[in-house]
């Protein structure tokens, strides 16, 4: 997975921060945005989501994966000087 670059307006490390859980039926899954860990800004009103489950195996399966599509969005904001 792509690294978070920093914040556009501060500089401090970007996180994952999990806005609510959810769980349908066999589903589990978060609702999550990135934030800076010092200002707080985030990708304006947006929420991604990951939705997961265990598959007949024992194993987790990854139903829907927005963690790529947040990643994206929080990079294309930086500017390299």
């Amino acid at each position: 997975m792509e690294e978070l670059k920093r914040c556009p307006f501060c500089g401090g490390k970007a996180v994952f921060s999990v806005n609510a859980a959810s769980s349908h039926n066999f589903l589990r899954g978060y609702e999550f945005n990135i934030r800076c860990s010092k200002c707080k800004a985030t990708i304006p009103d947006r929420c991604y989501q990951i939705e997961f489950k265990m598959n007949d195996s024992g194993e987790i399966e990854i139903v829907h994966d927005g963690r790529k599509d947040a990643i994206e969005a929080w990079n294309k904001r930086y500017k390299e000087d």
